[in-house]
């Protein structure tokens, strides 16, 4: 081998190697921003999640509060409680239908199955507070009824 080829030989496969090793940073960078991405996703879908949760929580507390002083309250405070409960629902169904289009499978097809049973307690809830306008009683008897669909939600 020539002398100047000797000479040559050294830096050209540094070279090479700096460039595969370069070209191995771009792969795993890339995975790592692919998995970091998929985090980010499901964190948000946590996120909503956990507000959702939190709203009906919300939710369940006004009503079991609107029951017990309904008594003390004219008609329209009632009223007023009954859409505020209708209000929170309404958005906690909009946060669900948000997670089920979040492209989570999983997620989605939890929050499908969710939507029906919070339309129902939006229902069992109302009727409780109007149940409540003739005898409190009854009304907190129907909401303990509910209190399974709140817990499961």
């Amino acid at each position: 081998m020539k002398l100047k080829a000797k000479f040559l030989l050294v830096p050209v496969a540094a070279t090479a190697l700096i460039c595969a090793l370069g070209a191995a940073s771009a792969l795993v960078l890339r995975v790592q921003h692919d998995t970091l991405g998929d985090v980010h996703a499901n964190g948000l879908i946590g996120g909503e999640l956990q507000r959702a949760r939190a709203q009906v929580a919300e939710t369940n507390a006004n009503a079991y509060r609107v029951i017990s002083l309904v008594g003390g309250y004219d008609e329209n405070r009632v009223t007023a409680g009954r859409k505020d409960n209708q209000k929170r629902f309404a958005e906690t169904e909009r946060i669900l239908a948000n997670v089920a289009k979040m492209g989570d499978v999983d997620a989605g097809k939890s929050a499908e199955e969710l939507l029906p049973r919070l339309r129902k307690l939006a229902r069992v809830t109302d009727e409780a507070i109007e149940m409540s306008i003739v005898d409190a009683s009854m009304g907190a008897v129907t909401m303990q009824a509910a209190d399974g669909d709140f817990q499961a939600i």
